[in-house]
């Protein structure tokens, strides 16, 4: 199956300052994950919550039925988010 697992190092502000990434599975879902840590390191965790699949699917051009694999990716973020988030 396909498995995304995510390395996030946030600063006191709030901000991801490092992200990387493992991914298992189809080219696909290594293409999405990498694409959105390039896209949040920098960022704000309320801006990585912001990152949706179309925004991805779009850079990286997937056809309509390669949209759902932009999803494991963005699950794996968002709940390595709500892990960081939780008081």
């Amino acid at each position: 199956g396909q498995r995304v697992r995510l390395h996030l190092c946030v600063d006191d502000t709030g901000r991801i300052t490092r992200a990387r990434f493992q991914a298992f599975g189809c080219p696909i879902t290594i293409a999405v994950a990498s694409a959105a840590v390039a896209r949040i390191e920098g960022a704000s965790v309320e801006a990585a919550l912001r990152l949706g699949a179309d925004e991805l699917a779009i850079e990286l051009a997937l056809q309509p039925e390669q949209r759902p694999l932009a999803e494991l990716p963005l699950a794996a973020l968002r709940s390595a988010l709500a892990y960081l988030r939780a008081p």
